[in-house]
């Protein structure tokens, strides 16, 4: 008779299930993770006093007279307790039928039933326990990125956090025909209005693959797509503009814009709808926004990082882990655990918890546009 009880010894032994939810790191289809990527910490507060020192030019002074004071100090504090997070599945009888007759027949072709229990485990732990927290990590930044805030009710509990973007940073949305899909589209004024937010000097423009889309296919847009990554989806678009009467390619670099696409979704329970327990998708990027990234300033000292270049060009911050209580509370990262149930032995369970928050060190870097679809 086949049960999950050895596997599960087997892992349980080898610390296999904790270590892959503790090691477990967003994977490249996670774009938000680059930006604000994960970093262990010790404490449950996602705190960071910032203080940077920018420079300003030296001023003209006199022979044997004092020196005239320079440098303009910026102070930004940020201290909020790590949301946490947690879920509990259960794999039921039908499902366990299904594994039962696989490894029965892998058995009778003499098969390594043990360690193909072993690996649909970890399978199930994998996709259906660890993942949803990278899910909603993802979706957390992207909240953080493209509103300044995560406003979200969840279980009877209210978080809210902001991030202090500036108002300006926020374009209005454009609505009606001047909406990025209508016949007075304003797509290229508000990217005009982003690099110009931005200091003319963004490293990245970041949108869901619908919203691409709805550029692309509206003609009163006037670009062409100079470029296309077929793997990545990411587009270089260049506007035309009329010369003479003749329309020509813009050679004005405030007409040359390439696109992130950022497309990726996950699953949560819709409590609204009938029977229970029915899902529906949620994004990790609105459709109808641009998310623009300046590139960091220079003329400033971090203290306490001396004077060396950010770890990545877009990285506005970081996505404070935590520990978890569950684990002991020493080592900061996800928790994890499979186990069979004393009173259900027909089931499989999965467990898991993680302590984390985006945390947001340079809010000026960020500029997002928006329209209605269309």
């Amino acid at each position: 008779m086949f049960t999950f009880a050895d596997a599960i010894e087997a892992l349980q032994q080898g610390a296999t299930v904790f270590n892959l939810a503790n090691q477990a790191r967003p994977g490249a289809n996670y774009r938000f993770a680059e930006i604000l990527p994960e970093i262990g910490r010790a404490s449950y507060r996602a705190k960071t006093a910032t203080m940077r020192i920018r420079a300003t030019m030296a001023g003209m002074v006199g022979m044997s007279s004092p020196y005239p004071s320079g440098g303009a100090r910026d102070t930004s504090r940020f201290d909020e307790a790590t949301i946490k997070l947690a879920n509990d599945i259960r794999m039921e009888e039908e499902d366990i039928r299904e594994i039962q007759e696989f490894l029965r027949n892998l058995q009778i072709n003499s098969g390594a039933t043990n360690e193909a229990a072993i690996e649909q485990v970890l399978n199930f732990m994998d996709k259906v326990v660890i993942q949803p927290h990278l899910d909603t990590a993802e979706w957390l930044r992207g909240q953080a990125l493209l509103t300044g805030a995560i406003d979200w009710t969840f279980n009877g509990i209210h978080v809210e956090v902001d991030y202090g973007i500036p108002a300006g940073n926020l374009l209005s949305q454009e609505t009606g025909s001047n909406g990025w899909g209508g016949s007075t589209s304003k797509f290229w004024d508000n990217i005009r209005q982003l690099k110009s937010l931005l200091k003319q000097d963004v490293v990245g423009f970041w949108a869901h693959p619908d919203t691409i889309d709805m550029i692309v296919s509206n003609p009163a847009n006037n670009l062409y797509i100079s470029a296309q990554n077929t793997l990545t989806g990411q587009v270089t678009l260049n506007r035309y503009v009329s010369v003479l009467s003749v329309p020509a390619l813009s050679t004005d670099v405030r007409d040359t814009i390439t696109l992130i696409p950022h497309g990726d979704e996950a699953e949560v329970y819709d409590l609204t709808a009938l029977p229970l327990k029915q899902t529906k998708n949620v994004l990790f990027f609105p459709k109808g926004a641009i998310l623009a990234i300046g590139r960091p300033r220079r003329n400033q000292w971090i203290v306490g990082a001396g004077s060396t270049p950010e770890p990545t060009i877009v990285q506005l911050g970081y996505t404070h882990l935590a520990p978890c209580v569950e684990s002991g509370g020493t080592v900061p990262g996800r928790w994890a655990r499979a186990f069979t149930p004393e009173n259900q032995p027909w089931q499989l369970a999965g467990q898991g918890a993680s302590n984390l928050l985006p945390v947001i060190e340079d809010p000026k870097r960020i500029a997002v546009a928006s329209s209605v679809m269309s």
